[in-house]
Order: C-alpha cells, then structure tokens, then sequence
C-alpha cells in the first residue's frame, strides 16, 4: 500500500486558518449589511463576492496560528468594521447627491467612472490588493476612489460650463 509523503499533508496550522477563514468568511455573507453592500457596489457576480468576503478577512488569517475563538472574533469584528464604513461613506455620498435618487442610481455612474479611471473594477482593486495593504488601508484607497471619481466629474463639469 502507498502512503502520502507528510509534506503532502497540510500541517495542522494551515488546517486551522483554513477553517478559520472559511468560517468567518461564511458569517460575514450572512451579515445584512455586507449583503446591503454588495448590492449598493452592485457586485452580482457570486464568485466575486466570496472573493470579497475573503477579502475582507484580510491577510491576517495567515498569522493566526489557531482556530480559537479570539482570533475569530478579532478577524469578523475587523471585517465589520470595514462594512461598516464603507456602507456608511456610500450613503453619505448618496445623501448628498440628490434625495430623490436610489442608491444604484447615484452609484452606478460613480462605479462605471471609476472603473474607467482605474482600468479595472474598484472592487477588484480592493480583492487584487489584500496580499500588499492592511484592510482599512483599501477601504480608505476604495472611498478615495470614489471621491477622487466625483472630484473629476465635478471639474469636467465646470469646464464644459
């Protein structure tokens, strides 16, 4: 009978933060406010979203070396967090727009543009970026984009004016 060499195995540190990550990125999608933030960034691709759920586990995971139930919390509290402000700088930005339009219809544009603006999606931005930049780190880059995207219209604007 053949056995497996023992590096083919995953060594039970790797088997914690993978089960680490899997769990907690299985409660972040369960979160109402991911779930509303996924809609106001208008990612309907289901594959993205996961890529962005893990993404806002972020690469700390890598240095948990046990599936405990402080590093969970630590890791679901930090991706909070980051939902949080995010949802709440997309509303800001959708209340001073104009309150007679819904959140897709002020964000769209705002998505469409910057997506221009940065030759890529900013969420995929975002997901590509987690290896280099701590979470928070692109969540500011991800509202500056947006911010940067508005500043832009605004000036082409009042040039065409």
């Amino acid at each position: 009978m053949l056995g497996f060499k023992q590096s083919y195995h995953v060594s039970p540190i790797e088997q914690h933060q993978q089960a680490l990550s899997a769990n907690v990125q299985d409660d972040i999608m369960l979160e109402a406010d991911f779930k509303s933030l996924i809609d106001k960034l208008m990612i309907t691709d289901s594959g993205m979203e996961v890529i962005f759920a893990m993404s806002l586990i972020d690469c700390k995971v890598k240095r948990m070396t046990e599936h405990n139930a402080e590093n969970y919390q630590e890791l679901l509290g930090d991706a909070v967090s980051a939902i949080t402000v995010l949802n709440d700088e997309i509303d800001y930005i959708v209340d001073i727009a104009d309150e007679d339009l819904t959140v897709h219809e002020v964000m769209q544009p705002i998505l469409a543009a910057t997506t221009f603006l940065m030759g890529k999606p900013p969420t995929v931005r975002f997901c590509e970026d987690r290896e280099d930049k701590e979470l928070m780190t692109r969540v500011e880059e991800l509202i500056d984009s947006f911010h940067n995207t508005i500043k832009k219209s605004e000036e082409h604007n009042r040039q065409l004016h």
